[in-house]
């Protein structure tokens, strides 16, 4: 009797932590479909929490409109799209 209470815990916390690792993983690809669909004239927030206008993309980097300065930063670093064009 014994021996199925441990099999059924074993079942129950494998599946607890198979489901965590699927919401991590939906949550890492939504993330990184929205950095690859950011286009130029959207406003995005950054993770150092600069706001700007794209300008530029390519690869790796984008160019914003930050106030008057236009400032090169790291695509990877897009957080989220605040107005999309």
């Amino acid at each position: 009797m014994e021996d199925w209470l441990m099999i059924i815990i074993v079942v129950l916390l494998f599946l607890y932590i198979l489901l965590i690792v699927l919401k991590s993983f939906n949550k890492r690809k939504k993330y990184l479909q929205m950095q690859s669909q950011v286009k130029i004239g959207e406003q995005v927030l950054f993770s150092n929490g600069l706001v700007g206008q794209i300008k530029n993309l390519n690869k790796e980097k984008a160019t914003i409109e930050c106030g008057n300065a236009d400032l090169e930063v790291d695509r990877a670093s897009i957080q989220m799209i605040l107005k999309r064009r």
